[in-house]
C-alpha cells in the first residue's frame, strides 16, 4: 500500500485492487471533509485488476481478525474493522456509497 493524504486524513491505498486502509478515525477525517475530498480519493484510486469481494482477512495494523459492520449504524454500505486497533478497510466504490447513502439521507432527513 502507497501512503497517502486528503482533506486532513492519512490513508494507504492498494494499487492493485483500489482498497482503502484508514487507521483510527482517519475515515472519519475523511467524511467530515466534505463530499469533494471523498470523491476525489474514490476517483484517484482505480484498481488495476477487477476487485474481489474480500474474504476473512487480518488487520494490517495490528494482525487481528478484521469485522464486518455498517457504516454510522443504519447505512447499507458494510465495512471490514478492527475492533482492536480503530481501523477500518475500504473496498473499491464503497467511498461513493457512503457519500450517496448520506446525501439521500440528508435530503429525506
Amino acid at each position: 500500500m502507497r501512503s497517502e493524504v486528503e482533506g486532513g486524513a492519512k490513508y494507504g491505498a492498494c494499487p492493485q485492487c483500489a482498497g482503502l486502509w484508514f487507521g483510527d478515525g482517519e475515515l472519519r477525517k475523511l467524511m467530515s471533509s466534505g463530499a469533494q475530498a471523498v470523491e476525489f480519493v474514490e476517483d484517484t484510486n482505480q484498481p488495476v485488476r477487477s476487485p474481489q469481494v474480500m474474504a476473512a482477512s487480518l488487520c494490517p495494523d495490528c494482525g487481528k481478525m478484521l469485522m464486518k459492520y455498517r457504516y454510522a449504524y443504519a447505512s447499507p454500505v458494510e465495512l471490514d474493522g478492527c475492533e482492536a486497533c480503530g481501523g477500518v478497510f475500504v473496498q473499491d466504490g464503497e467511498l461513493a456509497a457512503i457519500n450517496e447513502w448520506k446525501s439521500n439521507d440528508a435530503a429525506t432527513g
